[in-house]
């Protein structure tokens, strides 16, 4: 992907902004990734509320367990499709 003058220039205030205003020290990789965060919320509250409905389903007790889930998936795909083996190690 292309980047464009603006882009530059937008992520050069970010980064300077962000070493100006901390004592921390970034490297690039970490300012890369707080830039790409920063620019994509949307993607971010996304998993964050699926991570959410997830923690909540395993306290309301919405679990299955695995071997069952296993078993009854093999069984749908090996009806007809003997030949289908699902190995699972």
């Amino acid at each position: 992907m292309a980047v464009s003058i603006g882009q530059l220039e937008e992520f050069h205030e970010f980064a300077s902004s962000m070493i100006a205003g901390s004592e921390s020290a970034y490297d690039l990789e970490e300012l890369c990734i707080l830039w790409q965060l920063k620019k994509q919320p949307d993607e971010m509250a996304q998993s964050m509320a699926a991570l959410q409905e997830g923690l909540n389903d395993i306290r309301e007790g919405r679990l299955f367990d695995a071997d069952d889930v296993i078993t009854e998936i093999r069984g749908k795909f090996q009806k007809g499709n003997e030949g289908l083996a699902i190995t699972l190690s």
